[in-house]
């Protein structure tokens, strides 16, 4: 419970579908979850260089970036989760089925996003400003997600999605 109390409002949000085999995308200086294998473009150890990661050692257990998990098989993994790092790709499209790609049938998805209405969101390396709707309707739209739950994560923030892959 200790742990539990120290754990970030949104990390905490994602925090459970961390079991078996998976990645945590974008996990700068602290990981969702420690099961979670951390995939960053820092390699591990090395200083984030903007944002809220600006000065953070990096815990990152594999240096790729989010679009090319090419080390992971098809199918391979129980979860993806990511927080606050679909927003810095020009294609977020490419990104989120990249993810959907290396989950089993029936793996668990979990994304919180930036709510790009809010000014106090922004970072010069934000692609993309999600509004709720077209968040959620992003994750649709692949028609290989089943939606399990999806709302504000801290409010006037940051919104958050979870699904599971379908069968």
């Amino acid at each position: 419970i200790e742990l539990i109390n120290q754990i970030h409002p949104e990390a905490l949000t994602l925090f459970n579908l961390c079991e078996g085999r998976g990645i945590d995308v974008g996990c700068g200086y602290r990981k969702t979850n420690p099961n979670a294998i951390g995939v960053d473009w820092i390699k591990k150890g090395d200083r984030g260089l903007i944002g809220n990661v600006k000065g953070k050692k990096s815990v990152a257990d594999i240096r790729a970036k989010g679009d090319k998990l090419n080390m992971f098989k098809n199918n391979s993994l129980d979860f993806v989760v990511s927080r606050h790092n679909l927003e810095h790709y020009k294609n977020p499209d490419k990104v989120l089925n990249e993810w959907i790609r290396v989950l089993k049938r029936g793996g668990l998805l979990g994304i919180v996003v930036a709510n790009g209405g809010n000014p106090d969101t922004y970072e010069e390396t934000h692609y993309v400003n999600f509004n709720k709707y077209s968040f959620r309707q992003l994750i649709i739209n692949t028609k290989l997600i089943r939606e399990i739950s999806f709302g504000d994560c801290i409010s006037g923030w940051s919104y958050y999605f979870i699904g599971r892959k379908k069968i």
